[in-house]
């Protein structure tokens, strides 16, 4: 039987969970802490979360202006769960 993906606006109670997907895919080449991560997504206009039970699987984010401008950006998706729709989804 399938788990279900959730999908959420809700924050993370873990960012440690974010740190491990962005590096499962190779994008902290910043060297970016669990606390920035975090600031990242809370300063972002808007946010959501895939979670698989309780494991952060996937996010994306938007910044934006708040008036005419918004850009989708850190579309990520865990290696193990990519090519199923959950990006697209996102």
């Amino acid at each position: 039987m399938k788990t279900k993906i959730s999908y959420t606006i809700e924050h993370p109670t873990n960012f440690n969970e974010l740190l491990a997907l962005y590096e499962s895919l190779g994008w902290n080449s910043l060297k970016l802490t669990v606390n920035e991560l975090e600031q990242m997504c809370k300063q972002s206009w808007y946010v959501i979360y895939a979670f698989k039970e309780q494991q952060l699987i996937g996010m994306g984010r938007v910044i934006s202006d708040g008036v005419i401008t918004g850009v989708i950006c850190g579309v990520c998706v865990l290696p193990k769960y990519q090519s199923i729709g959950i990006g697209k989804e996102i």
